[in-house]
């Protein structure tokens, strides 16, 4: 009310003179992803609502930064476009933020695992997202998926990759599947299949 009268007689004594207008703040509501859909990093995971084979078979390829992620109660699927000589765009690993993911798949009993990534780091440099990393047998990731790694990774030097990895759930084991193919011939450069025997994975 005070404030009525003082604006009144200040505007009696000074026609030309307006109070300053308030200023309110405005909370920015923050964009929201779809619910297939979460950012990380440079990278966006797209959920799919089918198997990545079909879709790779049917003619589709990934984008590049926009990785494929499927998964059910018996598969756990990425797919990736890799540019070439990007296998090392990401080095400094953090043990602290892998070892806090609590993954969607892991050998429950009798089976050291590592939290294993789907896409090898360097090319994405993200630690703790449960699309691209799992709870998998810690000798196959230091050893066969390691070394095959590495193999792709020269590949990468002198062309664009596609990289597909398929874990599959077996009543008694676990069956990891990486797929490797030129971006532009889409013929295979690399192949790998492990089985791990463990007939009690937590599958989320």
């Amino acid at each position: 009310m005070f404030g009525k009268i003082y604006v009144s007689v200040r505007k009696w004594f000074q026609p030309y003179w307006n109070p300053k207008p308030k200023i309110t703040k405005v909370k920015q509501k923050k964009k929201q992803e779809s619910s297939n859909t979460t950012v990380e990093q440079n990278i966006k995971i797209l959920r799919s609502n089918y198997r990545l084979e079909r879709l790779w078979n049917g003619g589709k390829t990934p984008s590049v930064g926009k990785y494929w992620f499927f998964h059910d109660v018996s598969h756990h699927e990425v797919g990736a476009y890799l540019p070439k000589d990007t296998a090392f765009t990401f080095t400094e690993r953090n043990d602290e933020e892998r070892s806090e993911l609590k993954p969607l798949v892991y050998p429950r009993m009798n089976v050291a695992y590592d939290r294993t990534h789907l896409i090898p780091f360097g090319y994405h440099g993200i630690e703790n997202n449960s699309a691209l990393v799992i709870g998998w047998s810690s000798s196959h990731n230091r050893n066969e998926l390691r070394n095959f790694e590495i193999e792709m990774n020269k590949e990468n030097k002198t062309r664009d990759l596609v990289w597909f990895t398929y874990v599959t759930r077996k009543p008694e084991f676990g069956i990891w599947t990486y797929k490797v193919y030129d971006a532009n011939t889409r013929k295979i450069v690399g192949e790998l299949t492990l089985k791990l025997k463990c007939g009690d994975f937590v599958w989320k």
